[in-house]
């Protein structure tokens, strides 16, 4: 009988993590880059508005019934098809750059899509979590999902700025769709989801189980308030201390 280890059955789960941190990684790079980009095209604070607004604005209108849905549906392919559409958003940029017709509001069109496949890649990302990881090592998943966060926000702007310096745009994109081809086949190719009990889901209904959500976040306040006020802090911290700023920084340097 094999020793039990600190990280034991956590093989899928490191899989998994490390592949959609170093998606999540291309993205933060591209995002950062097209920020550098809009501004030194537009020179205006208004064009990154938009752009953060076609950002985060889906995300957040569509989180609730995204997750009611991903409950539903299979987690696995949810998060395929996310990566996918993520994937085709990119390289259209990369194609209408290379061809000298991207403009603004192709990005506009584009991170929109992407925030509303996000919507739905993001609450099947966290069940897929709670599947692979064993529930006494969540406490080591947690800790390594926030590390690569931060790590992700420290690093994300230094190495945009550095390929974008070297290769230009075009070259941000090559590496962020890397990126994404390996968090995509990692996925397709070595992790199996267990199967969950989803009949009750089904045969409740959606809209039952969306009225049910909506009852319980009013019944529990405190943790309504408790998601508002998060939701909001984030929202600032991604303008203020990882998008606009810092290009508008290097924007003008």
């Amino acid at each position: 009988m094999k020793p039990q280890t600190h990280f034991s059955g956590m093989k899928s789960f490191f899989i998994l993590w490390f592949g959609q941190s170093l998606s999540s990684l291309g993205s933060s790079m591209t995002g950062f880059a097209l920020i550098l980009w809009v501004y030194r095209r537009q020179g205006t604070v208004s064009s990154l508005s938009l752009l953060s607004l076609f950002t985060c604005l889906p995300s957040i209108l569509f989180c609730y019934a995204a997750g009611t849905i991903a409950d539903r549906w299979d987690k696995k392919k949810i998060m395929l098809v996310s990566d996918f559409v993520a994937a085709a958003g990119t390289m259209s940029i990369l194609f209408l750059n290379a061809s000298g017709r991207l403009a603004i509001w192709h990005l506009y069109a584009v991170n929109f899509a992407i925030s509303c496949m996000n919507a739905f890649q993001n609450p099947a990302s966290c069940v897929a979590v709670s599947l692979l990881a064993p529930r006494e090592q969540y406490n080591r998943v947690g800790a390594m999902q926030s590390f690569s966060g931060a790590l992700n926000s420290v690093a994300a702007p230094a190495l945009a700025t550095a390929v974008m310096a070297f290769g230009g745009l075009q070259t941000v994109l090559i590496v962020d769709l890397a990126t994404f081809a390996f968090a995509f086949l990692s996925l397709m190719c070595f992790i199996r989801l267990p199967e969950q009990e989803e009949k009750a889901l089904t045969a409740q209904g959606f809209s039952r189980s969306f009225r049910e959500g909506l009852a319980f976040l009013k019944g529990n306040r405190a943790i309504l308030k408790i998601i508002l006020f998060f939701a909001l802090i984030n929202f600032f911290a991604y303008l203020t201390g990882f998008g606009i700023l810092p290009a508008l920084i290097l924007a003008r340097t």
